[in-house]
């Protein structure tokens, strides 16, 4: 191998043999450096030998070129002379072969050499290993080196560019966002200084922020500073501004180039995460915020709301023993209202215990089976009202089970009342089992089922099966993610199965035992003999679901409105799910009109179709067919489009209002309403609605009382429709022309002749 920019070795080994030559004639070299020599010329790796005390240097041509301008002025000479920068690296490692006869080997030895365009930075391996002379001394040393600089300077890059990644991952908002930089970049030999600026005052790593300095941000790519060194400029995202120094040691090539900018992408998206991070933070801090303001407040109002519900619960307890069979009624709607007040207290109250990660659990042993048997046996009026059976097969426990009786009773009357909701045909199971150690519970129906793709949400919170068909539409929408919470603090798990149409299935597993409870929740000792059920937790359950079932015969089946009665009074049809506030509203109307009331939009929809009333009273909120479905398609049947509509909701506010209206509503009423208010609307659109219905019936007499004849080319077929006013003007015998057919149809023979110029001229000129 020989160097092109020098003379080959081989033509330099001739020089050696002059007698003032550094190591003599070559004739009279030792024969162990002239094997040596030997040995390395015809290699392809870079290979040396240091012969002597002081370590005279002879070399292949691949060593050459890592001696680069300093072949061949260097071929013979003495080591420190040759490498005089890094003898104090090198020099040590070859004394130690000469004085030992120990081999040395180094890995990735930085090197800092001199070039022609300045100190570079280099990386070398290489292994010395001893020369011996005949007698066995060691006279020289056999170096093999080559150089590691790229792999060495290519992972040093890679891992500043990985810090400075990871700063993207673990993003800590606490912490100003230039300090993750700063703390990234800092002893970096790749990026000796930087410079960031944008983000307050400028932040400098390994210089002196100096005006010149910082005046460099507004630039971008290779800049120069004024010392002459070299800088990597570049504007980043958020108004950031980034000056990274670039190593001198290191030739600015397009490699280099790269490096750099890819820091300051790497930097850029650095400082983006932190801001984000920081978003984020004062966001979920927001939340946070937000969620116990919110718990606080429905702890608080559901505590406030218990005093008032007692005061009004006692007094209607008197009331409803009263005398006055009117009295005991009122009495008796105010108090199921009141129950359901009760009820949704009692599971806010319930809920935002378990937000607040304070359940006020009491694990006790009990007979659950025993006691499950006897909630779901509290379901057996309503369901029995509605039509349905009830199988209840809870025998009892074989092992007590320790639970908090308070939750299981929810959990239990929760699903309960759940799978009643739903359920229109067939009935409902209601078994507990001991299966591998765990207390299950199932509770099966024949309902509406749930699609596939609401599954996965039924027990989140608020969260509503869509467009299912349920005895009321009433709900909260927490009662199952109520049921869920409840059951995970006694450890145990919860889960449906449903097809549409067919039926759902709820099981719920609790793990037998205490172990897995809080200690401090658990009381020890023997089951309750015979546990029941607690007043004050199933009478709203049991009392809502008396309200979904009908208690009278002629509720069910499809009405009819009642025979025509004076107009002046006119027929009002009242359509609302609630049970109660139907009957309220029924009772309040009927002292003055005719009135008769349906539990669902589809209901009233036949009704309407069938007899038309005076006026629509109709709630909003319904299951199957909501008030404003029902209102469209009153609008949209030509019987019933101009029917005056009152729509009732518990939606208050303008953009409620708006909605009902923006649907065809002559008007909208929120609850809770002044019943004078209703009354005074209900009469108001009676008779808005007699006056509009009396200036159509004069402008149909007025129409008819003028002949009208008009004709529509139908593809050449012409169609006639005429009034009674043409049918008596030209004396037609055919009483049925304003059908449309085609009018040589529509006209008696013996009248066609007279028509037929007249229409075909019109006809002609359009």
């Amino acid at each position: 191998m020989t160097d092109p920019d020098g003379p080959g070795v081989r033509s330099l080994l001739a020089t050696v043999d002059r007698s003032d030559a550094p190591l003599g004639p070559r004739g009279e070299w030792p024969a162990e450096l002239a094997a040596a020599v030997g040995l390395m010329l015809d290699s392809p790796h870079p290979l040396a030998v240091f012969w002597g005390p002081e370590h005279h240097l002879v070399y292949n041509d691949a060593f050459a070129a890592v001696l680069a301008d300093r072949h061949p002025r260097a071929f013979g000479r003495p080591g420190a002379e040759v490498w005089s920068e890094v003898w104090d690296r090198v020099g040590p490692a070859l004394r130690h072969v000469l004085d030992t006869g120990e081999a040395v080997q180094h890995t990735d030895d930085r090197l800092v050499v001199d070039g022609p365009a300045g100190p570079r930075e280099t990386f070398w391996r290489f292994a010395f290993s001893p020369v011996r002379a005949a007698d066995g001394a060691v006279a020289g040393v056999f170096a093999v080196m080559s150089e590691s600089t790229a792999h060495v300077v290519a992972a040093r890059r890679t891992a500043l560019l990985g810090r400075l990644a990871k700063l993207v991952r673990d993003a800590d908002p606490a912490d100003p966002a230039t300090a993750h930089v700063v703390a990234a970049l800092v002893d970096s030999p790749d990026v000796p200084f930087a410079l960031i600026g944008g983000v307050g005052a400028p932040v400098a790593v390994g210089v002196d922020p100096t005006p010149e300095l910082v005046a460099l941000l507004d630039r971008e790519g290779l800049v120069t500073l004024p010392s002459g060194e070299r800088a990597w400029a570049a504007p980043l995202s958020g108004g950031v501004r980034l000056l990274l120094g670039a190593t001198p040691l290191h030739p600015i090539d397009e490699e280099h180039r790269e490096f750099l900018a890819l820091v300051a992408g790497h930097v850029d998206a650095a400082l983006a995460a932190v801001r984000t991070a920081t978003g984020d933070r004062e966001r979920t801090g927001k939340l946070e915020r937000r969620d116990r303001s919110r718990t606080e407040f429905f702890t608080g109002v559901s505590h406030e709301f218990r005093t008032p519900l007692a005061l009004i619960m006692g007094p209607l307890e008197q009331l409803r023993a009263a005398d006055d069979p009117r009295v005991r009624h009122d009495a008796d709607v105010a108090h199921r209202s009141a129950q359901r007040m009760l009820k949704l207290v009692n599971t806010l109250l319930d809920v935002s215990r378990l937000e607040e990660g304070h359940p006020d659990a009491g694990f006790a042993p009990v007979d659950l089976g025993t006691l499950t048997g006897e909630l779901a046996a509290l379901f057996r009026a309503p369901t029995e009202r509605a039509g349905l059976r009830l199988d209840i097969d809870c025998p009892p426990s074989e092992r007590p089970v320790w639970v908090d009786q308070d939750m299981w009773e929810k959990i239990v009357l929760n699903l309960l009342s759940n799978a009643l909701k739903f359920t229109f045909e067939g009935g409902l199971r209601v078994s507990t089992r001991l299966e591998d150690d765990r207390f299950v519970l199932r509770i099966a129906d024949t309902g509406t089922g749930v699609a596939a793709d609401e599954l996965p949400r039924l027990f989140d919170r608020f969260h509503r099966v869509r467009a299912a068909r349920a005895r009321s539409y009433e709900g909260s929408g927490i009662g199952l993610a109520l049921v869920r919470q409840l059951v995970e603090v006694h450890g145990g798990t919860v889960d449906a199965t449903s097809t549409a149409g067919v039926g759902s299935t709820f099981t719920v597993r609790l793990p037998l035992g205490f172990v897995h409870l809080p200690v401090e929740s658990i009381t020890l000792g023997r089951p309750a003999a015979r546990p029941h059920p607690r007043p004050e937790t199933f009478e709203p359950f049991v009392a809502e679901a008396l309200r979904w079932t009908p208690s009278r015969p002629e509720d069910r089946g499809t009405p009819r409105l009642p025979e025509s009665v004076d107009p002046p009074q006119g027929r009002v049809l009242v359509v609302e799910d609630d049970p109660d506030m139907r009957e309220h509203l029924h009772r309040l109307l009927s002292e003055n009109w005719s009135v008769h009331a349906v539990a669902s939009g589809t209901e009233a929809l036949d009704v309407a179709r069938s007899d038309p009333p005076d006026l629509v009273v109709a709630d909003v909120m319904m299951p199957e067919l909501d008030g404003i479905g029902l209102l469209r398609a009153l609008r949209a049947d030509a019987r019933t489009a101009g029917l005056p509509v009152v729509l009732l909701s518990a939606r208050a506010g303008e953009e409620a209002a708006v909605e009902g209206l923006a649907a065809g509503a002559d008007d909208y009423l929120v609850k809770p309403f002044s019943a004078r208010e209703l009354l005074a609307r209900v009469a108001n659109h009676l008779h808005l609605g007699r006056v509009r219905r009396a200036a159509e019936l004069r402008f149909r007499a007025m129409a008819n009382s003028t002949p009208a004849l008009i004709w529509v080319d139908d593809a050449g077929g012409h169609r006639v429709f005429v009034n009674r006013g043409w049918l008596d003007f030209t004396g037609a015998r055919d009483a049925v022309g304003e059908l449309g057919l085609d009018w040589r149809e529509r006209i008696h023979p013996d009248d066609r002749e007279r028509y037929r110029s007249v229409v075909e001229a019109a006809t002609r000129t359009g």
